[in-house]
């Protein structure tokens, strides 16, 4: 019996260059494409050489030609030739999507992904009381469901409906709490829940005491479950605590940045309102290596620290951007609030019995939940915010 033997010679060796980076305008040529020839055929094949694998019948393989009635499956685009014959491709299976999403290292540190199997926030209604939020970026745009835009004009404070950030702060936070979990860009820490900008501070970052007041009440008499306030200034006033105490009542759980006037000791206070506010949760920063951030602000009401160094995040401009400051640390602490009041509250935090998570609630799970990171208390409160742990 004639023993009839397929065999495939690749001619030319293929190059590959995307596993490494070619600087922008560098002139890069397309290495050949190899060559495959069917000498003889009894629907076996052999490969001699590189560059590529065929094997008879189906497999995973992405390129697919027929040749005598067999077919043959390639990891990489060839030049078939059957008997002489150049053979295109039947089907050209794409390769599966690769996900550009990255997970800022922010993320991975309060143990987000851990949590979502639990909660990932749907419903929950969260107020970003900042600079706005660009209402169009494509990591946000889907969880924006609103927002308001509060300006001094004299002694009054007056509104409108042009919350857009001109800034890139406010943007930024929201894409900490709430960057969608698609294939570019970020992922927040509550991905699901409803975005609302609450525009008090203008295109320099700057405002009054009065328009974050304005900001503050506003959240409450809309039905906000969180607002977070990366803002701060070392006096307060009467009008944002009655602001403050007002959405306490209301339900609201208030989340604010310790401040970054920090000096390294702990034994040094350094007031930043509103989160010297009894009512609110007061968030210090930590940096990668989970150590205490230079420049965050050290008191005795700091609840618990996040997340705030080199953080990576949505920015103004469709962009993403670095940040650092306790600004940066302050949202991971309003998702993972977000994350707790998207759960059922046990009876161990529910004090008054009443069937729904409150703010003293809600703070005292987190606080609960933190980890430890064996610094003082003026630092970091409890500790490192964790969201896998607060919605056990």
């Amino acid at each position: 019996m004639r023993n009839n033997r397929v065999k495939a010679s690749v001619l030319t060796a293929l190059t590959v260059l995307a596993a490494f980076p070619v600087a922008f305008g560098a002139v890069v040529s397309a290495a050949p494409m190899a060559e495959v020839h069917i000498l003889d055929w009894d629907g076996s094949v052999s490969i001699e050489g590189s560059g590529g694998n065929a094997q008879g019948g189906g497999t995973a393989a992405d390129y697919v030609y027929k040749c005598n009635g067999v077919y043959y499956h390639f990891n990489i685009p060839v030049r078939f030739y059957c008997n002489g014959v150049r053979i295109y491709p039947i089907t050209t299976t794409p390769p599966p999507p690769v996900s550009a999403q990255t997970t800022p290292w922010g993320i991975t540190a309060v143990g987000a992904s851990k949590a979502w199997p639990t909660s990932r926030g749907v419903g929950v209604k969260v107020a970003v009381i900042d600079t706005g939020i660009q209402s169009n970026h494509p990591d946000l745009a889907a969880n924006i469901k609103g927002g308001i835009h509060f300006y001094q004009s004299g002694a009054s404070v007056l509104s409108d409906s042009n919350w857009e950030d001109d800034n890139g702060h406010g943007t930024h936070v929201a894409g900490t709490i709430a960057a969608l979990d698609n294939t570019k860009g970020v992922v927040g820490v509550a991905p699901d829940v409803e975005l609302y900008a609450v525009k008090v501070l203008s295109s320099t970052g700057s405002g009054t005491w009065d328009t974050v007041a304005a900001g503050v009440r506003w959240a409450a008499d809309h039905g906000m479950n969180v607002a977070s306030m990366s803002i701060g200034g070392s006096v307060g006033s009467q009008t944002l605590a009655d602001a403050i105490s007002y959405a306490n009542g209301k339900g609201v759980v208030l989340v604010a940045a310790a401040g970054n006037g920090g000096d390294g000791s702990s034994s040094t206070i350094e007031t930043s309102y509103p989160a010297a506010y009894p009512e609110v949760i007061a968030v210090g920063a930590v940096d990668a290596t989970l150590k205490v951030a230079s420049f965050s602000s050290s008191a005795p009401y700091v609840a618990l620290c996040a997340p705030g160094v080199s953080v990576n995040s949505t920015y103004k401009g469709s962009t993403y951007k670095l940040l650092s400051g306790t600004s940066m640390a302050t949202p991971h602490v309003s998702a993972t609030a977000a994350l707790v009041l998207g759960t059922q509250i046990s009876t161990t935090y529910d004090a008054n019995s009443n069937g729904v998570w409150d703010p003293a609630e809600v703070k005292a799970k987190l606080q609960a939940s933190a980890v430890n990171l064996g610094v003082s208390a003026n630092f970091c409160g409890s500790g490192l915010v964790k969201a896998s742990a607060a919605v056990v």
